[in-house]
C-alpha cells in the first residue's frame, strides 16, 4: 500500500501493467500460489491430491504465471484499446487518456512482434511448471485446456499444447520436442495476430524461446516439489527485482509519450 501511494504520488496514475506496484501484485499472487503448491505438495504423501484441488490450485498459479508479459497480452488489439478508450468511464481522464496513447504509440497490444516471442518462454515455463506439479495426464490437460481459454485467443496456445504431447507420447527428444512446438506457437501467432508475412521469423524465433521456457519451467518446478530455505529467500528476491525492472520500462515509456 505505501509503494503504491509512494508511486502514484510521485509518476502519476497514467501507468502500464509494467509499473512497479501492479507489478508487484502479480508476482506477489504467483509467489503465493506457488508457496501454496509446495505446501500441499509436501503433504500428499499423509493425504492424496483430488483432482478437483489439484486444477484449481494449478489454474490459479499458471494463470498468474505471465507477470512479465504486461499490457502485450491483455491488450487484444489497437483496434480493442481504441473501444475501450472511447467508453464514457474513460473519457475526460487524463490519467486514462496518457495510458491509452502509450498503448496505441507503442502498440503494446498481441498484434506487436514482440509478444510472441516473450509469450513462446511463457507458454513453454507455464506446460513445463504445471507438468511438474501434476503428474496424472488427464488432469494435466484439462488444466492446461481451461487455461488456454482465457487467454481468449487459444489457438495458437493449442498448437504448442497438442505438438508438446503428441511429441512427448511418441518419446521424442525434449529439446526436439519443445523447438517443434516453439515452432508451431510462432507460426499459428503470425496467423492470428500479425501478419502472415512473419511466419518464419516469429517461427525461428519462438522455437528456441519455447525450450528456454521449457527449462525455466522445470527448474521452477523441481524447486516447487523439492523447496528449500535458501531457494524461498532466492524467490523473495526475484519478487522484488522484476517489479523494479519493469517498473523502468513503464516510466521510460510515459516519458517518451506525449
Amino acid at each position: 500500500g505505501a509503494l503504491d501511494l509512494t508511486w502514484h504520488s510521485t509518476f502519476g496514475l497514467d501507468e502500464t501493467n509494467w509499473s512497479t506496484p501492479h507489478s508487484m501484485i502479480g508476482c506477489a499472487f504467483f509467489l503465493l500460489y506457488l508457496g501454496f503448491a509446495a505446501c500441499r505438495i509436501a503433504l500428499a504423501k499423509y493425504q492424496p491430491i483430488p483432482p478437483a484441488a489439484a486444477f484449481l490450485l494449478i489454474l490459479l498459479v499458471l494463470t498468474f504465471s505471465g507477470i512479465g508479459l504486461g499490457p502485450l497480452a491483455g491488450n487484444l488489439s489497437p483496434e480493442a484499446v481504441r473501444a475501450v478508450a472511447l467508453r464514457p468511464l474513460f473519457l475526460r481522464e487524463p490519467a486514462a487518456e496518457h495510458s491509452f496513447r502509450i498503448f496505441l504509440q507503442w502498440n503494446l497490444t498481441r498484434t506487436n512482434p514482440l509478444f510472441v516471442p516473450l509469450a513462446a518462454v511463457w507458454v513453454g515455463m507455464a506446460l513445463a511448471l504445471a507438468r511438474r506439479l501434476e503428474a496424472r495426464t488427464g488432469v494435466f490437460l484439462v488444466t492446461i485446456g481451461v487455461w488456454s481459454l482465457l487467454t481468449v485467443t487459444p489457438g495458437p496456445f493449442w498448437c504448442a499444447i497438442l505438438a508438446s504431447q503428441a511429441l512427448v507420447t511418441l518419446r521424442a527428444p525434449t529439446w526436439l520436442v519443445w523447438v517443434t512446438s516453439g515452432a508451431l506457437f510462432g507460426a499459428a501467432g503470425a496467423y492470428v495476430w500479425h501478419n502472415p508475412t512473419l511466419v518464419g521469423l516469429l517461427a525461428l524465433l519462438a522455437a528456441p524461446l519455447m525450450l528456454l521456457g521449457h527449462a525455466l519451467g522445470d527448474r521452477l518446478g523441481g524447486i516447487i516439489v523439492h523447496p528449500s530455505e535458501r531457494r524461498g529467500y532466492l524467490f523473495v528476491f526475484l519478487g522484488l527485482v522484476i517489479p523494479c525492472c519493469t517498473g523502468i520500462v513503464d516510466l521510460y515509456l510515459r516519458w517518451m509519450t506525449p
